[in-house]
């Protein structure tokens, strides 16, 4: 996610499993060639207010739940099993 945040749109699969905690983003149907450029003309018919507002919830989940915060909730819960 470098770069701008502002200028920004994040497109996600629907079966990348981020789609339904990750707010801020679109998401398509990889195997839907429609679905995808539907999707496609979505992200960029936003205005750069939305653009950034996306952006932002975004960004907020990913810096909450990075990977090292993963992996340390995966082993933490690996020893209590």
């Amino acid at each position: 996610m470098a770069g701008k945040l502002n200028n920004s749109v994040m497109i996600c699969s629907e079966f990348a499993g981020c789609n339904e905690a990750m707010r801020g983003v679109l998401v398509y149907n990889p195997f839907s060639a429609t679905g995808f450029l539907e999707t496609m003309d979505q992200a960029l018919s936003l205005t750069p207010e939305e653009k950034e507002a996306n952006m932002k919830l975004a960004y907020k989940y990913v810096k909450r739940n990075s990977v090292t915060k993963w992996t340390e909730g995966f082993l933490k819960d690996l020893k209590l099993a």
